[in-house]
Order: C-alpha cells, then structure tokens, then sequence
C-alpha cells in the first residue's frame, strides 16, 4: 500500500485516557476497556468525545506503553485511573491506513521516511485515530507524528 503524508497544524486538545504497559497481544482488550471506562468517566462530567476514539503508542523493550481515550470538548477530571492529558498542537504529520492492524508498521515506516525526507524530526509520541471499528474488514487509521523542521528549536 502507499501512503499519502500530509502536515497539518493541530491546535492542543483536551483528552482522556487510560494508561497502561502491554504486550502487543494485549492490545486489542486494553483498548476496548480504555474507550469503555473513558467514555463512561467522561459521560459521568458531561464532557462530550469531540473525535474518534485515539490511542498514543511508545515501545519499550518490545512492549507498549499506551494511553487510550477520546479527544474531550472540555476539561477532564481524574476519576479512578481515567486521567486528563492534552493531544499536542502544532505542527504534525499524517497518514492514513487502510487495512488489518497487523499491517500498520508500514503506516510508521512511510510516515518516517516522509518526515525524514522533507527536513522534519519527531517531536514527540506518534498516535492513532481509530475512524473504524475493528469489526470493519479493511478498518482506517490515522497515523499522526508531531514534528518540526530539522534545526527548529520548538518545545516539546
């Protein structure tokens, strides 16, 4: 498959999440659980999901650290091991995968290489937008990488 990159500049979003440290066959149930209790933590402040569900991925030691929830139309409170975080703004890269989850490292891989390409470094933790469900036979992801131009000194 090929992939399109496109950069976009994202204002910050308000979001909450469940966090969690799993193997790569322990993702599919810790997501379910995470959009559940997230949706029901922010249904009970009347906090409305603004976007697709999204999960934010960093890999240690061949496992995931993960923090999954929804994009938040305001302010979320901690409530039990839901917790509020911001989606960063700024400049990001973007692509979209089309296909089984399995396949989604060439998303990475061609987002990388694109970044790469263009004179643009990672500036921070990749994420996806879940805009299928997984019951979909070819469901779409969006794979998003905050960046900046090489050289740039933005904060991170």
């Amino acid at each position: 498959m090929s992939y399109e990159v496109r950069i976009e500049e994202r204002p910050q979003q308000p979001a909450a999440v469940l966090r969690a440290h799993v193997r790569e066959s322990e993702l599919a149930p810790f997501l379910s659980k995470a959009f559940g209790a997230v949706g029901a933590a922010m249904a009970a402040q009347q906090v409305v999901p603004t976007g697709p569900p999204f999960g934010v991925y960093r890999i240690e030691d061949g496992e995931f650290d993960v923090a999954a929830g929804f994009p938040a139309s305001g302010s979320v409170h901690q409530q039990d091991s839901v917790e509020p975080i911001t989606l960063p703004g700024g400049t990001v890269a973007v692509t979209t995968h089309v296909g089984t989850y399995n396949t989604i490292g060439d998303a990475y891989q061609a987002l990388m290489s694109w970044v790469a390409d263009q004179g643009y470094v990672a500036a921070g933790d990749p994420w996806e937008s879940y805009l299928d469900g997984p019951e979909v036979p070819n469901p779409r992801t969006l794979v998003c990488l905050p960046c900046r131009k090489n050289g740039s000194h933005a904060t991170e």
